[in-house]
């Protein structure tokens, strides 16, 4: 499963950059390209959120606020160079979403099953 999302997700980034590229340009496909890369970006990170690989609870708890907060940054993004509204909104509550998962991430003791 890791492998498949891994090469789905290579591929739409790079449709996402191919799509920005034309965007700047002010070429007509820019928009619609960047709408599909991004949007499809989103959802294949909320989707893998909720699939389990982890196996101590602070590795889930991480991995799915991380995804999360990766799938709202992305939205965000998006937003923002549609010129969107609420743009700044998503963006900033990805944003606090990853702080968030970098304090867990730091504070957390490690498991007890590490001490072998």
């Amino acid at each position: 499963m890791k492998k498949i999302y891994e090469k789905v997700r290579i591929a739409v980034v790079a449709i996402c950059i191919l799509a920005a590229v034309l965007k700047l340009m002010h070429l007509p496909s820019g928009p619609f390209l960047l709408i599909i890369g991004m949007g499809a970006l989103t959802i294949i990170h909320f989707i893998y959120a909720f699939v389990k690989q982890e196996t101590t609870r602070k590795e889930i708890l991480i991995h799915y606020i991380s995804n999360f907060s990766v799938a709202l940054i992305t939205m965000g993004i998006l937003f923002y160079l549609m010129h969107w509204s609420n743009a700044k909104l998503i963006l900033w509550s990805g944003l606090i979403l990853a702080l968030v998962c970098s304090a867990i991430s730091y504070l957390m003791p490690e498991s007890e099953n590490n001490n072998q």
